[in-house]
Order: C-alpha cells, then structure tokens, then sequence
C-alpha cells in the first residue's frame, strides 16, 4: 500500500484522532510533539488518554457521538485499530 507524505504546520491547529485504543495513543503522543489541539473521539478510551485528558493535554469525547461537525471545520482525522468499530463514530 503506497502511502502519501503529508506536510503541514499543526501547532495550535485542531486535530482529531478517533479511536480510544492503543494504537490511537501512539498517534496521539506523536502528535503532541507538534502542539496541536486534540481532540479524542472513542466509544471507550484506554487509561492513558484518559490520563492525558485529565492532565488537559486532550480533549477526550468518550461517547458515540458525531465528528462530523469536528471534521468540517478543518480538523485532520487519524487513527483507530478496528475500522468496524470506529465507523459508527463517523456515522452517528
């Protein structure tokens, strides 16, 4: 699968990860590198999101709810572990 480089300047910029699992928190703890707004969107978050959450380094949305709103103003979307289970995030 060939994948495409992407660029860009994140630092105070909103960005969405979906997803509450492992791999959501590597992406995550790669991202606060480059100081952008997170903001987490999972059905259930592991404790080490929910830890960053706490410690007001992300936003954490632990529901089903929609990110589509989130999406439409310009927010970057990454990560989950299991498509089957981070859609419905996306749809509600």
């Amino acid at each position: 699968m060939p994948y495409f480089p992407f660029f860009a300047n994140i630092e105070n910029m909103p960005c969405l990860v979906v997803g509450g699992g492992q791999v959501a928190l590597r992406k995550i703890e790669k991202l606060l590198d480059f100081s952008p707004i997170i903001k987490v969107v999972a059905l259930e978050a592991c404790g080490e999101i929910k830890k960053l959450a706490k410690r007001g380094m992300i936003i954490l949305f632990e529901r089903a709810s929609s990110s589509l709103p989130l999406l439409q103003r310009g927010t970057c979307a990454l990560a989950f572990q299991q498509a089957e289970k981070a859609l419905p995030l996306l749809l509600t």
